[in-house]
């Protein structure tokens, strides 16, 4: 196997504009505190592509970020944009033993691509929920048969290859960090976090909620995030009595603190590839009710068919005493030396020693 160190360079559509901003992609920001950990943060560059709205590169827990200011841009001057990405990404990546790591399997993965293959550079990509869905268009141009991709659960990879065969897919489960917390009161009953859109389904938790809260008025619900439901989802509580609070968009530190405090996560989103959100939520002492979406396996997670299954069994569940033990599903320093172990094999691979 190859010895270290390598350099990995990271290529993604937004990372956090500074150490205080903790909103965007959790995920990734745990993931690449470990790998600075592990590795070391002199060996890491991120090359962002939309977000932050800047152009000027810096450090971030001593890892340098390269901005590059995309913002979503359209054609025909996307096609500059992407050239000066493609120069970033070569840039950053003259190093020995480097490693090109997309997140996920979109424009961050399209514009890594041709610099990997130019290069010989190993690539691999880890794919999000959406992404392993035949309607995601970056499939059709992007030679996934042939990639490395990396996948949360074995249900996103049964999703995945149902459309698109892939003879190199791994299995790295989903980690969060979560700080280790004091027990506290766990006032709040029931919790949504997450986004404000269709596919959360906010108006089904609101359903919900209303129909425990008729046999149970003693029941407190908290709704955390934002997104363009929000008004709409708003109103529909007020016509119902006001008996929902809606906190809005929350800092990460915030959203641990509700979950430390709530029993139940009722997650009514219909499709998730593996949501970052029920990982927190078993690593705070939560138990979550959900459909059969994408997650790890955990004793905390209840899986319900129907919203009546859910709103029958959540009720049941607030009617006696629980065990609110933190239960991760996966620890996070464990998968990230799986994704080392993963980039020494491709390395490997590319050198001819496999």
């Amino acid at each position: 196997m190859v010895n270290l160190p390598m350099h990995i360079t990271i290529v993604t559509p937004g990372f956090a504009a500074n150490e205080a901003d903790t909103t965007c992609i959790p995920y990734l920001q745990d993931y690449v505190r470990s790998l600075s950990r592990a590795i070391g943060g002199e060996h890491i560059d991120i090359v962002a592509l939309h977000y932050p709205y800047t152009k000027t590169p810096y450090q971030w827990h001593h890892i340098s970020v390269h901005p590059m200011n995309g913002q979503n841009i359209k054609w025909p001057r996307k096609y500059f944009f992407l050239s000066r990405v493609t120069q970033q990404i070569k840039k950053v990546s003259m190093q020995n033993n480097t490693i090109l790591h997309a997140f996920w399997l979109n424009d961050a993965c399209l514009t890594a691509l041709p610099v990997a293959r130019k290069r010989q550079i190993p690539m691999l990509t880890t794919a999000m929920g959406q992404d392993v869905l035949s309607k995601n268009i970056f499939l059709s141009v992007l030679p996934v048969s042939k990639m490395h991709i990396a996948v949360f659960n074995a249900h996103m990879r049964k999703e995945f290859i149902s459309h698109h065969p892939c003879d190199n897919m791994h299995i790295i489960p989903l980690a969060v960090d979560v700080p280790a917390f004091q027990p506290v009161e766990r006032d709040i009953d029931i919790l949504f976090a997450g986004s404000f859109t269709k596919g959360k389904r906010p108006a089904l938790f609101v359903q919900a909620c209303i129909d425990i809260m008729r046999a149970y008025p003693g029941i407190k619900c908290v709704m955390a995030g934002d997104g363009p439901l929000l008004d709409q989802t708003q109103k529909a509580i007020d016509a119902q009595g006001n008996h929902i609070l809606c906190t809005g968009k929350v800092e990460r530190s915030v959203l641990l603190q509700l979950m430390q405090r709530s029993k139940v996560l009722m997650h009514t989103s219909e499709y998730e590839g593996s949501a970052t959100v029920i990982e927190e939520a078993v690593s705070c002492g939560m138990h979550v009710f959900c459909f059969d979406v994408g997650r790890n396996e955990n004793q905390n997670i209840h899986i319900c068919n129907t919203l009546f299954e859910m709103t029958t069994a959540v009720s049941q569940f607030l009617q006696k005493s629980a065990d609110h033990t933190p239960r991760p599903s996966a620890r996070l320093e464990e998968t990230t030396q799986m994704y080392i172990d993963l980039y020494q094999h491709i390395l490997a691979i590319q050198k001819g020693n496999l």
